[in-house]
């Protein structure tokens, strides 16, 4: 009887082994899936091969060194809305990159997360980052990040992102439009 019971046992364990693999493995292939889409969607938006990579190695990483609440899906539909992916300066030069990040946004941003900025070598001032396309993903992903975690919602955290230009309304739809585009071509990609 005891032999019964530990080869149950036993059984039990390699079943509960076997299933954590396959659903650890399984959201390996999914996350896999959705930074191919981004690199895909980066080059077809006209980012170099060489920047996209950039980015992509940028997403990762500060996904590795912490628990962001932001998506793939919301960087792409966020670089579309303010710039259609160009590294530019905008807002009368109070915005910069890809993101359009304003000054304001990235001391805020910084002071919360020093540690970060430390980690990707940057310690220098918001207008040096127009030449480091990886700092701006960085804060515009803490910073999107902030503002969901503070908001508890998704679409007046988008309308805070912006802080000027078009109404914040209409600038949060627009967002969550160009979301459902990339999500909706996403999921027909990979069924």
């Amino acid at each position: 009887m005891n032999i019964i019971v530990w080869e149950v046992g036993k059984m039990k364990k390699i079943l509960v082994t076997i299933l954590i693999l396959t659903i650890g493995i399984s959201s390996i292939f999914a996350n896999m899936s959705e930074l191919s889409f981004f690199r895909k969607k980066l080059l077809e938006f006209g980012v170099s091969p060489k920047r996209a990579e950039e980015f992509l190695s940028t997403y990762t990483e500060i996904a590795s060194i912490m628990d962001i609440n932001v998506n793939v899906f919301e960087i792409l539909a966020i670089g579309w809305q303010e710039t259609n992916w160009q590294n530019v300066m905008g807002d009368s030069n109070l915005s910069y990159g890809y993101f359009q990040i304003q000054k304001e946004a990235y001391w805020y941003t910084k002071s919360y997360y020093p540690q970060v900025y430390q980690y990707f070598k940057f310690s220098t001032s918001w207008d040096k980052s127009i030449n480091r396309p990886d700092i701006q993903l960085v804060t515009m992903c803490l910073y999107l990040h902030m503002l969901k975690e503070e908001e508890k919602d998704s679409l007046k955290a988008y309308a805070r992102y912006n802080g000027i230009g078009i109404p914040a309304y209409k600038y949060s739809i627009s967002v969550w439009e160009k979301i459902s585009i990339l999500l909706a071509e996403y999921t027909g990609s990979i069924i």
